[in-house]
């Protein structure tokens, strides 16, 4: 399904935005995928005590929400140094709804050198259950093996704990959850997540070797289908906007300072 023309607009502003910020990091991105755990739909097939299925919109991993008749929109909006928003869409094509369920978004990536030297940090994780937007459960951990971060995923459960806390760095995964009401036939599910410098809430994530260091931060909403929708730019998007502003606004200051010598310094008017 296509985004309305006003929610283009609104993404490409953010987009154009954010490119106006110079970053201090940059990321190297394995994979950024959702994952959804719901009664209603098999489980993974790949193992019977998997509960979720995948969905990998950045990197190599399953695809599997469309087989659940989850129609999927997948929205890369990341800039050239990793940060910016991505997001999901999905619709249940299904005859029947999906009763109460939760939806994760999972990523791995690497802020310095060696990946290994790196650690996480909760900033807030402050949801209050089903009915709001916020995530409501969290995890950080090594991606991999026996009892990974992935494996969590895919059984459908995140502990709320930081198993790579300063101190005991090692290859780092962040996870957010957020429990949903439900999604009836033909209800859409948006979920948005956000990757940046600042400090956006969320998880947070710095290596140890050069102090770099990102956050992730993620919420969701549903469009039932009977609903006519009302297309606004993500607030995300507003968010970067004034970033840029300011920035671009520091920017013509020392151009202007520059044209005009010293006449142009607050501190020297008269």
């Amino acid at each position: 399904m296509k985004m309305s023309q006003l929610n283009r607009i609104g993404l490409s502003i953010a987009l154009l935005a954010h490119c106006a910020i110079t970053h201090a990091a940059s990321l190297s991105i394995t994979e950024f995928a959702a994952f959804l755990t719901a009664a209603e739909l098999d489980p993974d097939p790949r193992d019977s005590s998997y509960n979720s299925l995948q969905e990998t919109g950045i990197g190599s991993g399953y695809n599997e929400f469309e087989s659940a008749n989850l129609e999927v929109e997948f929205q890369n909006g990341l800039d050239a140094d990793g940060f910016g928003e991505v997001s999901y869409s999905l619709t249940n094509r299904n005859t029947f709804a999906l009763e109460t369920f939760w939806f994760f978004g999972y990523l791995d990536a690497d802020v310095g050198v060696p990946f290994f030297n790196e650690y996480g940090e909760l900033i807030a994780v402050d949801g209050s259950g089903a009915n709001d937007p916020r995530p409501d459960s969290w995890e950080i951990a090594e991606p991999y093996g026996a009892g990974g971060l992935l494996d969590k995923l895919l059984i459908g459960t995140l502990s709320d704990n930081n198993a790579v806390p300063l101190g005991s760095e090692d290859d780092v995964g962040l996870a957010l959850g957020f429990e949903i009401a439900g999604l009836g036939v033909g209800d859409k599910l948006n979920a948005s997540f956000v990757i940046s410098e600042n400090d956006i809430g969320g998880l947070r994530q710095v290596s140890a070797s050069n102090g770099d260091g990102f956050s992730m931060n993620g919420s969701v909403s549903v469009v039932p289908a009977n609903a006519r929708p009302i297309p606004t730019p993500s607030p995300w998007g507003l968010i970067l906007l004034s970033l840029a502003l300011a920035a671009m606004a520091n920017v013509k200051f020392a151009t202007l300072a520059r044209l005009f010598g010293h006449r142009m310094l607050p501190a020297e008017r008269h």
